[in-house]
């Protein structure tokens, strides 16, 4: 069920919470979970044993516990959505939510291909598997090869590579200077500038030659002379973060820490959510120079955790009572608190949620009770999709 403004958080920030904050969080929040995620937790099998005694599993484990509480629908990989862009199919980049593709796990077309079906069945019964320590061959060679590539990952030979470009722009001494000659060069109509962002999309992700080749004609189709950001929003989005990224590196502004390319992941996936919440200083500053672009809020990780041990304090506090009273009287929003971040985020991205705890009509029925067909179709065909997992 949605509930309030989508959230992204990474893999840190829930290894913050304790079960009692991700509840208070999912009152209020609904997660968006990017593949990124999925992926740095399972890598976490192959971390080298910890100081305290805890080896790979154990992490991983713990994690996906916790995540059994917290996660939520998951976005198409980075790739799919970066080619599909490149051919027209941008989706709504307002945080309200994302495509779904059929062959993502969990997605189902009906007979006549007229309607998805999303079902979070799978990644639930994924994260029940991890933390009880079941993990399979496939599990484990995923963990190897993400460890292996970043390992690979050399950023200092990539912050050589856009050193000329830097210096071409004059050495900016600000991220958001870079920011700004960057939205110079997406704004250059000629064919040329925009194929080399085509293709800097298409590197990005590590598209093959086939879509490069399918992009380019496409390209052409469209119109030439229009660029990328008209036609190809969420690609141009993916370039240009990228770009401020690489040329903050260049100009001495952003580190080479060989993770930081794990941590960029994360802000690409970020027009899908309209609160953005990480400890991660490469987050903050790319995010305050304008690097992202994204209608979402970005929060700092303590301060967000800080306002839900508040509102979890005060909740735990309240008799079985207490709480009905109050949810009938505020329904889903939260509860006003003068400085809360949670009020500011409800305020700013759910102004127009409804207010108060009136009880659906449907409540205490059975599915073929339910006075709306469109609804018990949905429903049962929701079981019948429980029933092949």
């Amino acid at each position: 069920m949605i509930v309030g403004p989508r959230i992204i958080f990474d893999k840190s920030f829930i290894q913050s919470l304790n079960s009692a904050l991700i509840d208070e969080m999912t009152l209020y929040f609904t997660p968006t979970c990017p593949p990124t995620l999925i992926s740095e937790i399972i890598a976490d099998l192959k971390l080298p044993p910890l100081s305290d005694g805890r080896i790979g599993e154990d992490i991983v484990c713990q994690l996906a516990e916790k995540m059994m509480g917290a996660h939520g629908a998951e976005p198409p990989p980075l790739r799919s959505l970066v080619v599909s862009s490149l051919h027209g199919q941008t989706p709504a980049l307002n945080g309200r939510g994302f495509p779904v593709m059929v062959g993502t796990p969990g997605v189902h077309s009906n007979e006549d291909g007229s309607e998805l079906m999303v079902s979070q069945i799978p990644q639930q019964q994924m994260w029940a598997r991890w933390a009880a320590n079941d993990f399979c061959t496939e599990n484990e060679a995923t963990a190897s090869g993400w460890r292996a590539e970043i390992e690979a990952t050399d950023l200092e030979a990539e912050r050589k590579r856009w050193k000329p470009l830097a210096d071409q722009i004059g050495s900016p001494s600000s991220l958001s200077a870079i920011v700004e000659s960057v939205d110079r060069i997406m704004a250059d109509s000629s064919a040329t500038a925009q194929h080399d962002l085509i293709q800097l999309a298409l590197k990005i992700v590590r598209a093959g030659a086939r879509d490069r080749i399918s992009a380019m004609a496409y390209f052409i189709d469209v119109k030439m002379g229009k660029t990328i950001v008209e036609y190809a929003p969420f690609a141009a989005h993916v370039a240009r973060t990228y770009m401020c990224f690489a040329l903050g590196m260049a100009c001495n502004l952003l580190g080479t820490r060989r993770t930081n390319t794990i941590d960029l992941q994360y802000l690409f996936y970020a027009p899908f959510c309209r609160t953005f919440v990480s400890n991660d200083r490469l987050h903050r500053d790319l995010w305050r120079a304008g690097a992202v672009m994204s209608q979402a809020s970005f929060v700092w990780g303590e301060d967000f955790r800080a306002d839900l041990k508040v509102r979890n304090g005060r909740r735990m506090a309240m008799t079985f009572e207490q709480w009905a009273e109050h949810r009938r009287i505020h329904g889903q929003w939260p509860e006003r608190i003068e400085g809360s971040i949670i009020s500011t985020l409800w305020e700013e991205h759910c102004p127009d949620w409804p207010r108060g705890g009136d009880v659906s009509p449907n409540v205490g029925k059975t599915i073929d009770e339910l006075d709306d067909p469109h609804l018990r179709d949905v429903l049962k065909r929701a079981l019948a999709m429980r029933e092949k997992f």
